[in-house]
C-alpha cells in the first residue's frame, strides 16, 4: 500500500478548511478588490469627494455602503486564504471633478463599472454559490447606488440639456431609460 505523504494530507486538508478556489476565482476576487470600478477605487472616489465637497448626500451614503463591500470582500479574500493589499493604492490619488455635479455624474459612470466588473467576476466564481451570492449583492448595491446617483442628478440638473451636452456619451453614463436611442 502506498502511503500519501503527510504534507500533502495537511495542505488538502487546510485547502478544504479555508475553501478551494479556482486560480481564475482568486484572480476575479482580486480584481474585484483592487482593480479599476473595484472596490478600493469606488471607496477612495467617495472618501476624495467627500473631502472635497463636504458630507454631502447621496455620496455620505453610498460611502458606508462601499466601507461595508471593502468589508465584506477583504474578509471572504482572508477565508479563502488570498493574500491582497492591505493598503489601498488609490488612496490620495483619485482625482476629484471640480464640481459637486460632475462629481456626481463620474460617481454614475464608476458605479457602472463596478457593475460590469462585479458580473465579470461572477462569472469566474461560478462554481462558488457563497461568492456568486456575494458579488450577486454587490452589484444590486451598486444599482441602488447608481439609481440614487441619478435621481440626485436629475433633480438638480435640467436632464434635456445634459443629455444633449452627453451625446454619445450619454447612454453609457445613465442608461437606456434617460437617453435617446441613437
Amino acid at each position: 500500500m502506498k502511503r500519501t505523504p503527510v504534507f500533502l494530507l495537511l495542505f488538502f486538508g487546510l485547502a478544504l478548511a479555508q475553501g478551494y478556489l479556482s486560480p481564475a476565482a482568486r484572480a476575479g476576487l482580486l480584481e474585484a478588490l483592487t482593480g479599476p470600478g473595484g472596490a478600493y477605487e469606488s471607496y477612495a472616489f467617495y472618501v476624495a469627494t467627500l473631502g472635497a465637497f463636504g458630507p454631502k448626500e447621496p455620496f455620505r451614503s453610498i460611502l458606508n455602503g462601499e466601507t461595508e463591500k471593502l468589508r465584506a470582500l477583504r474578509q471572504k479574500l482572508e477565508a479563502y486564504g488570498v493574500s491582497y493589499p492591505k493598503k489601498n493604492p488609490y488612496l490620495g490619488r483619485v482625482q476629484v471633478p471640480a464640481t459637486a455635479e460632475a462629481a456626481r455624474r463620474f460617481a454614475i459612470a464608476l458605479e457602472t463599472k463596478s457593475i460590469y466588473l462585479e458580473k465579470r467576476v461572477t462569472r469566474a466564481v461560478a462554481g462558488n454559490a457563497d461568492l456568486v451570492s456575494l458579488l450577486n449583492g454587490f452589484r444590486l448595491a451598486d444599482h441602488v447606488q447608481k439609481t440614487a446617483l441619478e435621481e440626485d442628478v436629475t433633480r438638480r440638473t435640467d436632464l434635456a440639456a445634459l443629455v444633449r451636452a452627453l451625446g454619445d456619451a450619454c447612454r453609457f453614463a445613465f442608461g437606456a431609460v434617460y437617453c435617446p436611442a441613437p
